[in-house]
């Protein structure tokens, strides 16, 4: 580049110098140039050098590229993000785990996009966004496999509370965010079953699935911004939006039972769509354990279960509120009457006690049920 740079600068320079003495006749060009005449020339070269080429600056390196191009060496040695996992680091555990950090966040990043294309899929099927979601998901692998070997190694040596902390965490956030990208794949799968059946969703179970999915985007939004910028507002919000991910996936689950029982819905068809629901559930879980990992850190270590079992106490109003917020943003819709009627029993019951599906009509049917049941046992 530097040649190059020379090169084209001389040209320009010179070009410029012989036109401008062509029209004003420069006095100086007869006169002997002594050391500070060429040190004012030599900076007024550069400086004119330097703005004129500055904007061509990426074509000057093609070009140097063109003349002499890279070394296989090279190449891979520019392609390799993993790089930066130094087995010099070792010897300085917070730099070595901060490198580590970063690749976690590509990670993340990757593991993000793979599954809301998965989701994507769902709509707008093709072989082309299949493969894509297949080849992150082998990207993700080589990252866990990389970043699990580095941490394993300085998870050995002598760290501080702290740091050991941190190391900890990020094996388990590792783990979660593999196995997430692993569910991207599983919804592949359910796609490219449903594309072999020809076979499509009832329009009640695609504005379900539609709601369903942006639930699990906004978790996985929420999960990953946190887990990259450090954001503990935000993974605080992760595990009411997970509580309220499990409820979607009974509602929908018992929505499926009622087409199914109708006839609007193929035994098949109804597998894939459970199948969904439950890579959907899991994707959360996985979620809400990422998010508490990222607590444990900033407060210097809990305990999980007792952390849980505190923010989904009905006495927490703030949780409380939160659930609700997103009850609210993520609603399916109510059955009908006739829908309703349609159920067995211990659906009905599962619906009102389980789904957050309430109703002053649910329970009328509930109870009218088990009146007739023992009305029906006395005779």
């Amino acid at each position: 580049v530097h040649l190059y740079f020379n090169i084209i600068g001389t040209l320009l320079f010179l070009t410029v110098f012989y036109i401008g003495n062509a029209i004003f006749r420069f006095e100086f060009v007869g006169e002997t140039v002594g050391v500070a005449g060429i040190a004012l020339i030599h900076s007024i070269f550069n400086v004119f050098t330097t703005v004129v080429l500055f904007p061509f600056i990426r074509g000057l390196e093609k070009l140097a590229y063109l003349t002499i191009p890279e070394s296989d060496e090279e190449k891979s040695a520019k392609e390799d993000v993993f790089a930066i996992l130094d087995e010099r680091f070792v010897s300085s555990p917070a730099f070595a785990i901060e490198q580590c950090k970063t690749l976690v966040n590509q990670m993340a990043e990757i593991t993000k996009n793979s599954f809301i294309e998965a989701m994507e899929c769902i709509k707008e099927p093709s072989d082309q966004k299949f493969a894509e979601v297949i080849a992150k998901e082998n990207r993700v692998d080589v990252y866990d496999d990389k970043i699990s070997a580095y941490l394993t190694k300085l998870n050995s040596g002598d760290l501080s509370y702290t740091d050991s902390l941190r190391v900890t965490s990020l094996l388990h956030c590792l783990t979660d965010f593999e196995r997430i990208s692993d569910h991207a794949v599983n919804v592949v799968e359910c796609v490219q079953q449903m594309q072999k059946e020809d076979a499509k969703f009832s329009k009640k179970a695609e504005e379900e699935m539609n709601i369903y999915s942006k639930a699990v985007r906004d978790i996985l939004e929420r999960t990953t911004g946190a887990f990259i910028n450090t954001d503990i507002p935000l993974a605080r919000s992760v595990e009411p939006l997970e509580e309220v991910i499990d409820g979607l996936n009974k509602t929908v689950k018992k929505h499926h039972m009622k087409r199914l029982r109708k006839g609007k819905c193929t035994i098949g068809l109804g597998l894939v769509l459970s199948d969904l629901a439950m890579n959907y559930e899991r994707v959360a879980d996985h979620c809400s354990n990422i998010a508490v990992c990222l607590l444990q850190v900033n407060e210097d270590g809990f305990d999980t279960h007792g952390y849980l079992e505190m923010v989904r106490d009905t006495d927490n109003p703030e949780f409380r509120a939160e659930v609700a917020e997103f009850e609210h943003k993520y609603e399916l819709p109510r059955m009908k009457k006739d829908e309703i009627d349609s159920l067995p029993t211990i659906a009905l019951e599962e619906t009102d006690t389980a789904s957050g599906e309430k109703s002053d009509f649910l329970s009328s049917r509930i109870q009218e049920r088990k009146k007739k049941r023992k009305d029906g046992k006395k005779k």
